[in-house]
């Protein structure tokens, strides 16, 4: 409206049309660059964390563990935060660090399973070292056996820990080569007098 009269524009100026294509082009840009600056950021973290992860999985205290807990515990005291982040930087590293420790921790069952399928292959040869080296000899219980013969394959395998049924396994196949066959008492006659 202009002095009470209305004016409609039928062509948009020259000026109005190069604005909004200025406008068009800055704004595809800079979701473009947002766009890549967002990937790359996305890379670069997941390089990070596999770096650590593949560290961690080296690591011996590591490898030992026995429990998630434990490989989170390593993890963030191998990896602490920068001195001086704020929150949001905070709960970035956390939960980096904590993937990592995920990963690591899949990337250590990977490979102690691949170990001892290739140990339960010849069981029989992993017992009969183990008792000539006299691992189990002196323990008298049990848990103190299976101690030892954890202790044996941890540095046979370089801190790598061996499955429950693979342990239940090897203390049989151990057990068996110690003790010599018994005859029952039932298998033997009993006198008739």
């Amino acid at each position: 409206m202009a002095e009470g009269l209305p004016h409609m524009w039928i062509a948009r100026a020259a000026w109005h049309v190069q604005l909004t294509a200025e406008r068009d082009l800055f704004l595809a840009e800079h979701a473009s660059a947002l766009d890549t600056r967002v990937e790359d950021d996305h890379a670069r973290r997941e390089t990070e964390r596999q770096r650590i992860a593949a560290e961690l999985a080296e690591d011996r205290e590591f490898r030992a563990a026995t429990k998630r807990g434990h490989h989170q515990d390593i993890a963030a005291l191998a990896y602490p935060p920068p001195a001086g982040t704020d929150p949001d930087q905070l709960r970035r590293h956390q939960w980096m660090v904590s993937g990592a420790a995920r990963a690591a921790g899949d990337l250590v069952e990977g490979a102690a399973r691949r170990i001892y399928a290739d140990f339960e292959r010849d069981l029989d040869a992993l017992a009969l070292e183990i008792e000539s080296a006299g691992v189990t000899h002196g323990a008298t219980t049990v848990a103190a056996r299976k101690l030892l013969l954890a202790d044996y394959l941890l540095a046979k395998t370089d801190g790598y820990l061996p499955p429950k049924h693979f342990m239940d396994r090897l203390m049989l196949r151990v057990q068996a080569r110690r003790q010599p066959a018994r005859r029952s008492v039932a298998a033997q006659p009993l006198p008739l007098e």
